[in-house]
């Protein structure tokens, strides 16, 4: 049941339960049990697309059901740091709310004002849907591919796609391990922006 040309952007699976409640976007962090127990299931799922390659981001959340699909589809499997969660910068492990007692109304700054706002030492949520559709022009032109991303990128590209505002983005971030689906058609819309 192949798609065709086209690609399909799935999110991690769940990150560990210690992590809860932190800031974590370009930081590695683990897998929880059930995470790592819903690898298999996700892997079976997304090789009926018959996948000629698979992407990740590099950080082990992803990596590790990359490595999965991969391996079911005997496809290759590729590297690609720009498809990384947003970088949060100084803001990275720490807790919301002491991110939010130290910044305060600047967390909204990051949606409201996304060409300009980064928080201290990170990027814009422009930057990171730039460098997203960047890494998207790079996928194997032929068949489908996977790119295994994180909440983040894949909201930036679905709102991208709808031509909604970013503060509508938040909104638009899948389920742990759930599947976009993007076909040609979609691939030049937003490529040609």
């Amino acid at each position: 049941m192949s798609r065709g040309h086209g690609v399909s952007i799935v999110r991690h699976p769940e990150v560990t339960r210690e992590i809860k409640g932190f800031c974590y976007g370009a930081t590695d962090v683990g897998l929880s049990e059930q995470g790592h127990a819903s690898i298999a299931g996700i892997s079976e799922q997304l090789i009926e697309l018959q996948p000629v390659c698979v992407y990740h981001s590099g950080l082990s959340r992803a990596r590790l059901l990359a490595e999965g699909i991969a391996a079911v589809a005997e496809c290759d499997l590729v590297v690609d740091r720009r498809f990384q969660e947003l970088n949060f910068g100084a803001w990275e492990n720490r807790s919301w709310s002491a991110i939010f007692a130290e910044a305060g109304d600047d967390i909204a700054r990051m949606i409201h004002e996304p060409d300009s706002f980064a928080p201290p030492g990170g990027e814009t949520v422009y930057q990171l849907r730039d460098r997203v559709l960047l890494a998207l022009r790079n996928i194997a032109p032929e068949g489908h591919s996977i790119v295994v991303a994180h909440g983040g990128p894949i909201s930036a590209v679905r709102g991208t796609l709808a031509g909604m505002p970013a503060s509508q983005w938040p909104g638009l971030v899948p389920a742990y391990g759930e599947a976009v689906h993007l076909t040609a058609a979609d691939l030049a819309t937003l490529l040609d922006r």
